[in-house]
């Protein structure tokens, strides 16, 4: 009976459990949901394996290629898609292997664990963007767009 009753306390402290780390859960969500609406400039944030999780519209409406946002979508897909927009400026974007190499080493900048990596673009309306890269605790990244004359 003892066993019994020590594994309903155990089961009965495991369910507190759940619902305290849900709750908090949704806090989370919805402060990221309401960061990413209310930010000044565009934002993007990828997991551990550079996957888009979250963006943000002014993200969206900067990076050219709105039309294939999606949750998970790779990084390097992403920057490919940028790059045959014309997005990478000097490189032609019928020449794949340019393309290839500068996504690699646009992809090497996003990996390091340095903070404030910085890509330069041009955007779709040839304005010059930044996008200053910065790494988050679980190993992700944040992508902020800044746009502006003085880039």
């Amino acid at each position: 009976a003892r066993t019994y009753e020590r594994g309903q306390q155990e089961l009965t402290s495991l369910q507190a459990e759940v619902g305290s780390i849900r709750a908090r859960s949704a806090l989370n969500s919805g402060q990221l949901a309401a960061t990413l609406r209310n930010a000044g400039n565009g934002l993007a944030l990828l997991d551990l394996d550079l996957r888009l999780l979250a963006w943000n519209a002014l993200f969206a409406e900067s990076c050219g290629v709105a039309n294939v946002l999606r949750e998970g979508l790779p990084i390097d897909e992403f920057l490919r898609q940028q790059a045959h927009q014309g997005m990478f400026g000097r490189y032609d974007p019928n020449d794949n292997e340019a393309i290839e190499t500068e996504v690699a080493r646009r992809i090497a900048i996003l990996r390091t664990e340095q903070k404030g990596g910085m890509l330069t673009m041009a955007d779709i309306q040839g304005n010059m963007l930044a996008m200053v890269i910065d790494t988050v605790p679980d190993g992700g990244g944040l992508i902020l767009s800044v746009g502006g004359s003085g880039l």
